[in-house]
């Protein structure tokens, strides 16, 4: 029964071993990603802004080179990882078979100084697994040292950073939520002043951000996501205290595991999908006004080519009338001459209808978009607020509570 208990319990070990390790290379991948989502994020965020600035103010002829932000840093590559050490379970096997071989060996009469041999080959082995049973519980220590002292300091900054972050981008959101509310007061006049090539790049690099930040903003949430569940995973699988007492063993530390705990729910009650769906409302928004300046600007370029061919069958019969020999192909040029001028006005009212369409699009389209996404990010960023300050709060709460539990006892 103490052979079968133990084999259970060395089973286990190794289990929630490997889970640990999983979780580990889990963490160090989500941290990288988290730090560099919240990079990109702000960058495409300055960017779009940037760009939002430039559309504006495009048919003021500014500068086509604008700098544009720098780009984000790259995340600190972590140090390499130890060499491997052979695991105590290959040693652990080794005298499981070492043990049924001397049963074998005593059973059978075998000779004294094979059986000897065999005890000190089980002594040493003994030994080693006294020394990695060392050093476990050394590294455990230190882990625990570690977590205490240094993981949960930092995740306590982190969330704080978190909750002043999501502050500053509400602020921010809030003040350009009451500025484009202003575009409802802008009347609609039917201009026919057509795009120009300044006006139509920015809109195309206009979409181009709108779309890198709405990307960055997912990535933001599912990097958070997966860091925190890396996190809270390994802290479930951490050895708390490693000491074979049962009271040690289910011992769970209340600061750091209530926060992982507290920070999981509050990402998990962040209603992301509503800022996601406003960004790519806006970016839809944006996809029709850039569609509309090209059906104009393939209007344009219709106008322009039979303005051409007018011009050319023009020239043709102002020459044609210094000669008499003839007069039926002097009629015959008039004629298309005369066709080409209705479909030349045509045309050319064709394309001023396409721009009043455009200017018209622009407006309408941009007096419900911008409100519609600064209030969806808005409303997140206030929510990220509220999530992340009771986070923090509770934690404050705790420690209290805590720290008097340790002055009674």
């Amino acid at each position: 029964m103490g052979c079968c208990h133990s084999g259970l319990e060395s089973k286990e070990a190794v289990s929630r071993c490997k889970a640990r390790r999983r979780y580990m290379r889990q963490l160090s991948e989500g941290r990288r990603a988290f730090a560099a989502a919240h990079s990109l994020y702000l960058h495409f965020l300055r960017s779009t802004g940037a760009v939002l600035l430039q559309f504006a103010d495009s048919e003021a002829h500014l500068q086509k080179d604008s700098p544009s932000p720098a780009p984000p840093p790259r995340a600190r590559p972590l140090p390499p990882s130890p060499p491997p050490q052979p695991p105590p379970e290959r040693t652990r096997g080794e005298k499981e078979k070492r043990l049924s071989l001397l049963r074998r060996q005593e059973a059978n009469g075998v000779e004294y100084l094979k059986i000897e041999k065999n005890k000190r080959d089980i002594e040493r082995l003994e030994s080693k697994l006294m020394v990695y049973c060392q050093a476990i519980e050394s590294t455990s220590s230190e882990i625990i040292r570690l977590r205490e002292s240094e993981l949960f300091p930092q995740l306590l900054d982190l969330v704080n950073g978190l909750m002043c972050m999501w502050r500053s981008m509400y602020e921010c959101h809030q003040v350009q939520t009451h500025i484009v509310q202003q575009l409802q007061y802008l009347n609609n006049p039917s201009s026919t002043i057509p795009t120009s090539d300044l006006h139509r790049e920015t809109t195309l690099q206009l979409e181009a951000e709108v779309e890198r930040w709405h990307s960055s903003f997912c990535r933001l949430v599912t990097s958070q996501r997966d860091y925190i569940n890396a996190v809270t995973g390994w802290l479930r699988l951490s050895p708390f205290q490693y000491h074979h007492n049962p009271l040690d063993k289910t011992y769970r530390n209340p600061e750091v595991y209530a926060l992982c705990e507290e920070w999981h729910l509050a990402v998990d009650r962040v209603p992301d999908k509503v800022a996601s769906e406003g960004i790519k409302s806006f970016l839809t928004v944006i996809h029709a006004v850039v569609v509309q300046q090209a059906e104009e600007q393939k209007q344009k370029k219709i106008s322009e080519s039979v303005f051409k061919e007018l011009e050319k069958r023009s020239k043709e019969l102002r020459s044609c009338y210094g000669d008499h020999s003839s007069r039926s192909p002097v009629m015959e040029k008039k004629a298309k001459v005369d066709a080409l001028k209705t479909r030349a006005e045509e045309e050319r009212i064709k394309h001023q209808k396409s721009c009043g369409i455009t200017r018209a699009m622009t407006l309408n389209n941009l007096q419900t978009g911008f409100p519609n996404v600064f209030q969806a990010m808005t409303g997140f960023a206030s929510i990220c607020v509220q999530a992340f300050g009771s986070v923090c709060n509770r934690q404050v709460s705790l420690n209290r509570v805590v720290g008097l539990d340790r002055r009674l006892t």
